[in-house]
Order: C-alpha cells, then sequence, then structure tokens
C-alpha cells in the first residue's frame, strides 16, 4: 500500500488547524503520514500550534521561520516518506474518502499526475463548485484544480517543486501547469471532496483585490512556463497586457556571443527586476524602450558596471533610444542585481509609444508641466530628436528663464503640440486649453 503524506503548512490559522488535522485523520485510507509546518506564525497562534502538537502524537510538527506558502509546502514535501502527495490548507477539510479514491486513480493510471474533486465553500459563504474537466489547453488558461489535490513526488520534484517567485498566490496552478508539461493528465472525481473555508480576508482574496497582484502573478505564471505558453502568447490577454514590460529587457551573457538567458524575475509590487550573475562571467543587459530605474547589488565589490546611459541624476539612470545599455562583470562569485523601476517608468513606456505613433510630431513640441515626469519627457523627447520649444509651468518658478515659454501670450502657441505632464489634475488642464483654442494637447 503505497503511503500518502498529507502536508498542512500554517501561518497564523491555529484556531482552525486542529480541526483540519482531524480530517485528515478519519481517512478511509489509512497508510498516510500528516505533516504541520508552521511558517512563523505569530506568538499567540505558535503557543496554540505548541498546544495542538503535544495532543496529536503521530503528527509530524516542524517549526521554521516565515518564508511563505510555497516555501512551507515544500519543506513539508522535502520531509515528507510518501509516493503521493496531498496538500491541506489549514482551515480547510476534506471528505473521508477524498484519499482512498485518488490513490485508485493513481494506481490506475500511470499517466495522471493530479487527481481534483469538485468542492464546497464553506464558512463567510456557502456555495458548490463544480470543476472543469481538465484539458492542457483549457487549463494553462483558467485554474480550475485546487490547491489540495494528489500528485506524486517525483513530479513535484522534476518540476522543481512550488515556485517561490509566486509569493502572491496561483502557486498551485503554476505546479499544475508544470505537471502538464511533463505529459501528464488530471483526472477529476466528480464528487465534493473538498471543503474550502470561506473567510473575508485570505491570501486569495487579497490577491483578487489588489489588480496589480493578480496581473504580477499572472504575468510570472508564464515567465516560469514559457515553454507551455509559447503556443498561446498570442491569444494570451495577460500576455498581451504585459508585453511592453516583458520586452523592454533583454539580457545576454557576452561571453556567449550574445546568447539571451532567462534568470532574472520580476517582483511588480516593489518594481524590481532581479537579475543573478555567475561567478567569473559578463552581461550585457539591454533596455528596448526608455525607463527610469535605480541600481542596487547585494555586493557592489564582487561586480564592475560599466553604463552607457541617457542621463543619470542622484542616483537615477534613464535610458534613451541609443544610449541604453549597462555592461556586469562578476568578478568573484555568483551575485545579484536589482533594477528598481521608479513609480513613472511604466507610464513612461506607455508615453513612450503615444509620442512615436503621434505622426504630427515632427519637430517641436511644447511641455506643460515641469515636475519630476515633465523633465523627464524633456529628456526623451530630445533622445527622439524632437525638439522642445520650452516649458510652462503654473509654477514660474519652476522653469528656468532659456526654456520658460509663456503659452497664451501668443496664438502661434496654439498649432505646437503640447505634452500635459500633470497626472492628477490632466482633465481639467486639457479642458481649459482646449476652451482657450490649444489644438494639438496631448495626455498620458
Amino acid at each position: 500500500m503505497n503511503r500518502v503524506s498529507i502536508i498542512i503548512p500554517c501561518y497564523n490559522h491555529a484556531e482552525y488547524l486542529e480541526e483540519t488535522i482531524i480530517s485528515a485523520f478519519h481517512q478511509t485510507y489509512k497508510n498516510i503520514e500528516i505533516i504541520v509546518v508552521n511558517d512563523g506564525s505569530d506568538y499567540e497562534n505558535e503557543k496554540k500550534i505548541r498546544g495542538i502538537e503535544k495532543k496529536f502524537s503521530s503528527v509530524t510538527f516542524y517549526h521554521i521561520n516565515n518564508s511563505g506558502l510555497s516555501n512551507a509546502r515544500n519543506y513539508g514535501i522535502e520531509k515528507s516518506t510518501g509516493r503521493y502527495i496531498f496538500p491541506l490548507d489549514s482551515d480547510d477539510l476534506i471528505h473521508e474518502t477524498f484519499i482512498e479514491k485518488a490513490v485508485d486513480i493513481m494506481g490506475k493510471y500511470n499517466d495522471v499526475g493530479i487527481v481534483y474533486a469538485n468542492f464546497r465553500y464553506f464558512g463567510a459563504s456557502e456555495e458548490e463548485r463544480i470543476c472543469n474537466v481538465f484539458t492542457e489547453s483549457s487549463l494553462i488558461m483558467n485554474n480550475y484544480i485546487s490547491a489540495c489535490s494528489m500528485f506524486r513526488k517525483k513530479d513535484w520534484e522534476l518540476c522543481g517543486g512550488y515556485k517561490s517567485n509566486m509569493e502572491y498566490g496561483m502557486e498551485d496552478w503554476d505546479l499544475w501547469v508544470s505537471i502538464a508539461e511533463l505529459g501528464k493528465k488530471a483526472y477529476k472525481i466528480n464528487e465534493i471532496l473538498f471543503f474550502y473555508r470561506k473567510k473575508d480576508k485570505s491570501m486569495i482574496t487579497e490577491m483578487n483585490s489588489n489588480l496589480y497582484k493578480r496581473i504580477f502573478m499572472n504575468m510570472q505564471l508564464i515567465i516560469n512556463n514559457k515553454h507551455v505558453y509559447k503556443n498561446m502568447y498570442n491569444n494570451s490577454r495577460v500576455y498581451k497586457d504585459f508585453k511592453n514590460l516583458l520586452s523592454f529587457i533583454t539580457v545576454e551573457t557576452e561571453s556567449n556571443n550574445g546568447k539571451k538567458i532567462d534568470n532574472y524575475f520580476f517582483d511588480y509590487e516593489r518594481k524590481k527586476i532581479s537579475i543573478k550573475l555567475e561567478n567569473k562571467k559578463s552581461y550585457i543587459i539591454k533596455f528596448n524602450k526608455p525607463v527610469l530605474f535605480k541600481i542596487y547589488s547585494n555586493a557592489s565589490e564582487k561586480i564592475k558596471l560599466k553604463r552607457n546611459f541617457l542621463f543619470s541624476f542622484d542616483d537615477y539612470f534613464i535610458s534613451g533610444i541609443n544610449k541604453n545599455f549597462m555592461k556586469i562583470n562578476c568578478l568573484n562569485e555568483d551575485s545579484v542585481i536589482d533594477i528598481i523601476i521608479e513609480e513613472c517608468g511604466n507610464e513612461i513606456l506607455e508615453l513612450t509609444n503615444i509620442i512615436l505613433s503621434r505622426s504630427f510630431v515632427k519637430e517641436s513640441c511644447i511641455i506643460y508641466g515641469y515636475g519630476l515626469f515633465g523633465k523627464l519627457l524633456n529628456l526623451w523627447l530630445k533622445s527622439l530628436n524632437i525638439n522642445v520649444n520650452g516649458i510652462y509651468d503654473i509654477d514660474r518658478k519652476k522653469v528656468e528663464d532659456e526654456f520658460y515659454i509663456d503659452i497664451f501670450s501668443s496664438d502661434k502657441y496654439k498649432e505646437v503640440p503640447i505634452y500635459i505632464t500633470s497626472m492628477t489634475y490632466w482633465q481639467e488642464i486639457e479642458k481649459n486649453l482646449s476652451e482657450k483654442g490649444f489644438k494639438n494637447l496631448i495626455t498620458f
């Protein structure tokens, strides 16, 4: 009889943990081990978990520093001895026959890599969910397999486990896609065998309520599974939305005749790109579009930078059209370099596309507003060989005399393209200028 390891990561859900453990114990399939990983819960939850540990001597408990759901699950699986793995969140429950029925499917079909079932929400709301029948093409576009489903430990190993860069969620979807890439199928048991506790606030509700986190995780899913999504790129809404962001940087190894590498990842919330550098190798980082950024390294003495950028000030760097690359030599040991994209970085990417698409902007323009965005726009327009006639700002003191133009002093300025850089009052400014006869207004 093959052993099943039930892995229960727990972060501050001690109030539900005992009920979850009992649910695991009540399985009709008896060759199981239960592993609880306390993922750095706070003091009060830690005390409760320690108390539960004393009640269940046959359950293995591990207490680790907080490292996130993916890492906690991976830790428990690494310590497990079962052939099959069943992750179970510390606030959820499973039907007493789920493990037995899943093991039976795994034993019958070697090409099945995942066994899942329909489920029911309970708690804050109650609802039955009938999951889709598996096809690879549908799985890569929509996750209908719950995190609490069975898979083989050897497949988990081949996939490299749960990816820690899926830090806000969707780590289960990422693993299912990776297992499907191995040529394995997912089998649905058409019964309600899993019970998902619905709470007002959870990791998944937090991610779903935060557009940026949700889109970032979708983007990271594509990056993690490039080969699977390769043929779906043109049809992927997520890929289309972030095509600019995915394509604005290229990392190449100088020693391998410009071979592109993929050892970098995005952290959308921090607007950070981290690039892993290997010892004794040289890299060239190319910025394919203008962007404002800062550069940090975890060990500055280990790397040597040669920069070729349009402009820099106060530790900021701005890539232009022709001056847009950075050469890095990794001198001693493996290192990491972080590129921090500033707040206006993503707007600048959009702005550049707008500039290049405006056929009437050929030789000259005027900038309205001279904050940071206006200053950056001035630099980028110059890098595009577009002449900036001058700059207007309500606060006259912001603009040097040699650049200032009072756009209301002559009707000739009403024909010149004007870039409105205000991100807050642009609608009011645009309306005001339109009413006064200005014809070529560009807002962002």
